[in-house]
């Protein structure tokens, strides 16, 4: 039988509590299991299609994009370009995005270039390092956060040494304080 690592069972554990959830509000709502399994696979099914690499034959990604979202449509919203990665936020209807004003037609979706622009390529060239990221990210924060507390301690240290009259030091005007 195969452990399991302490890190792998939260993660499970996560998992397996927010599907209880989400299982435990749709019985509550009245839904049967048997129709949140289909409402889930569903869901996944479509997500799966929609992050696909799938070329559809362009004259019918713009007829079906005109309503539903197509991975060309979803595409462009994973574009390195902020215009582009705030728009295009549909699962399932492009209309909504039509609506809210933040629909971006799917002309351009082959010349997407994906990705954050504050990656470096090196460090994000494989699984394991894409993993890292975030933590890596959030060490380095972390130390640029102590060092600012650290730069600033000792700014307040030195404002304060300046705005004391010590008995060895000279004021201002040159003269020694009064005791």
């Amino acid at each position: 039988m195969r452990e399991l690592k302490i890190p792998r069972l939260n993660r499970l554990a996560r998992v397996a509590f927010v599907a209880s959830v989400m299982f435990a509000v749709s019985r509550v709502k009245g839904v049967s299991p048997r129709k949140h399994k289909i409402t889930t696979k569903r869901n996944r099914s479509r997500g799966l299609v929609e992050h696909a690499n799938i070329r559809l034959w362009a004259p019918l990604d713009r007829v079906l994009s005109v309503v539903w979202v197509t991975p060309n449509v979803h595409k462009i919203h994973h574009s390195r370009d902020s215009s582009e990665t705030n728009s295009n936020y549909g699962n399932v209807l492009s209309i909504y995005d039509r609506m809210f004003g933040t629909f971006m037609p799917t002309e351009h979706a082959s010349s997407v270039v994906y990705g954050l622009d504050d990656a470096d390529p090196v460090r994000s060239s494989s699984l394991p390092r894409l993993l890292a990221m975030p933590f890596l990210e959030a060490e380095s924060v972390l130390r640029e956060t102590r060092a600012n507390a650290r730069r600033q301690e000792a700014q307040l240290t030195a404002d304060r040494r300046r705005m004391s009259v010590l008995p060895d030091r000279k004021v201002r005007n040159g003269s020694k304080p009064a005791r």
